[in-house]
């Protein structure tokens, strides 16, 4: 049963890597019109995806879902208060704010963080794999 649920979701993160590959790609041959457009969908499908995925841990009963749902607004406080210095307005009046290359930078450091992600995602998969019971040791004796 384990096998099958993160089978799938390792699909779905599978296509959602190959959507950023293709995103990634078409973005650096589009013009700025075409680029924020992008943006602005990006933006909205994330908004999305997050709403669904706080609706679905809010009606699990489970504390350890709850602990993660803590976490995970942890994170986005975090997350939040970086873009914040990131793009604050004193760095902007002082002339002092990000440059083209250090955008990509943090473009980049953000696709590290991301697969990094994807691994530990893998490897919590992995292990979760390993602790449920061999097809063998699932059936009861007769």
């Amino acid at each position: 049963m384990a096998d099958e649920i993160l089978s799938v979701k390792l699909r779905e993160l599978d296509g959602a890597m190959d959507r950023l590959r293709s995103r990634i790609r078409l973005s650096q041959t589009a013009d700025p019109g075409q680029r924020q457009a992008e943006l602005e969908e990006i933006r909205r499908e994330y908004t999305q995806r997050d709403a669904a995925l706080r609706r679905q841990m809010q009606f699990s009963r489970s504390g350890f879902v709850r602990s993660l749902t803590d976490a995970w607004d942890e994170l986005e406080d975090a997350a939040a208060r970086a873009r914040q210095r990131f793009s604050a307005p004193q760095a902007q009046a002082e002339d002092t704010h990000p440059t083209p290359e250090e955008s990509i930078v943090l473009a980049e450091y953000a696709l590290d963080f991301a697969m990094q992600a994807a691994n530990r995602a893998l490897a919590l998969s992995l292990e979760a794999m390993n602790r449920q019971p061999e097809p063998s040791e699932r059936e009861e004796p007769q």
